[in-house]
């Protein structure tokens, strides 16, 4: 997405040379390499998320620049205000195609239903909660350091205070269900993977991140945002998962009431990943610790209603990530980190029927060989699609973030 366009003034842009925007793909890619299931999204939230994370990691990118810290300290001695030019994003591109204002600014009050499902107006709802506790954490940090005004540690301070930020962000992707995730699949993965990291919420970022998850409507009430698993532990060779599909697909097999794969259902192994995670032990005190992130989907038949199209029916891919600890108890157990499914409720499924009938109404689904489809207009709005057994499978949905007009509202 690195073009380059002259503004109305005559003014040449070079997209590639705004940092806002070079973070912001970026966060496209980490997300795409992560859940690239998300890519077939039909979801208006999961489409939504995609945008969210690219504005989150150009702010997170921004907190990490002593360049822009050093500003901060100037301007406010280091604080966050509700509205300041590091929740703006991409203030040059919206300037030169005539907003007159950034695309985009994390600082709003936007709620689920003031905003339209297009995803670049749609993500604004979350990355306006995360930006409330970005504030807040930003802040706490420097009135724990007691500092003078002017201080040079005060910008040790704001890098310590994005890196506490960034963990919160991201390492939650990892706990992400792996397909048609909605905002409030990503706010569990962020609370639970976060409780992990760090068992006390002694500063309260997490009850800030709750408040606003609710207040901004994305849970209709607290308790849905409540996600320990259901079992603590669970007995599995991780070695053998993770180096044998055969032993990976026995133990889903086994496992498919906890895992809520409906029966008889086919599924999908995604790669196990092994990774380290940096846990909270104490002021001043960290240890890496070994996770091991396991995920799945299948496909949910849903009905096209009202639709004025051949098929009687969509795929839709549900699915489910766990997330073991590494260090197992005396029994051969390991600790069941995490067990999150995609949100399955009545809302989503009638959003995702909006979204097709929005495809249909405007021509953008392609019928047939994805590969002459593609070939054919490269550039080309649309999403591919496929009728088997009256059944619509619509992939590529994800295109659409790039290829079609941007409309603000």
């Amino acid at each position: 997405q690195f073009f380059s366009f002259t503004s109305p003034d005559g003014t040449p842009v070079y997209l590639g040379l705004s940092r806002d925007i070079v973070a912001h793909e970026t966060g496209h890619a980490v997300l795409d390499g992560l859940a690239p299931a998300l890519y077939d999204a039909l979801t208006p939230q999961s489409l939504a998320l995609h945008e969210a994370i690219g504005d989150l990691t150009a702010i997170v990118m921004a907190l990490q620049s002593p360049r822009i810290r050093g500003w901060l300290l100037k301007k406010s001695g280091g604080r966050l205000t509700d509205d300041t030019p590091i929740s703006s994003i991409a203030d040059e591109f919206g300037y030169a195609i005539g907003l007159k204002r950034a695309l985009r600014n994390a600082s709003n009050p936007f709620k689920i239903g003031e905003v339209s499902e297009e995803c670049h107006a749609l993500c604004q709802v979350l990355t306006g909660a995360f930006w409330k506790a970005i504030v807040q954490i930003n802040n706490s940090y420097l009135d724990k350091a007691n500092l003078p005004p002017g201080s040079p540690d005060l910008g040790d301070k704001l890098g310590i205070s994005a890196r506490r930020i960034s963990r919160i962000l991201f390492r939650a992707l990892d706990y992400l269900p792996p397909a048609e995730a909605t905002f409030a699949d990503y706010c569990r993965a962020v609370l639970r993977s976060d409780e992990a990291a760090y068992p006390e919420d002694k500063d309260g970022y997490r009850k800030i991140l709750r408040q606003e998850f609710n207040k901004r409507g994305i849970v209709g009430k607290d308790s849905e945002l409540d996600c320990r698993p259901e079992e603590e532990w669970v007995r599995v060779n991780l070695e053998d998962i993770l180096e044998s599909e055969w032993a990976a697909y026995a133990f889903a097999e086994k496992m498919r009431k906890l895992l809520k794969i409906p029966p008889q259902v086919p599924f999908r192994l995604f790669p196990r990943r092994d990774v380290m995670r940096r846990y909270y032990l104490g002021p001043g005190r960290f240890e890496d610790r070994r996770e091991v992130v396991f995920q799945l989907t299948w496909e949910k038949p849903e009905e096209n209603i009202g639709i004025p199209i051949r098929s009687r029916r969509r795929g839709v891919f549900h699915g489910t990530t766990l997330v073991f600890g590494g260090k197992p108890d005396g029994k051969g157990r390991y600790p069941l980190l995490s067990c999150l499914t995609t949100d399955r409720s009545e809302p989503q499924e009638e959003a995702r029927n909006r979204t097709v009938l929005r495809l249909v109404e405007r021509g953008q689904i392609a019928i047939g060989n994805r590969r002459v489809s593609f070939n054919s207009r490269p550039l080309a709005p649309r999403v591919f699609g496929r009728v088997t057994d009256s059944t619509l499978r619509l992939r590529g949905t994800a295109r659409l973030i790039q290829l079609t007009e941007f409309k603000h509202e």
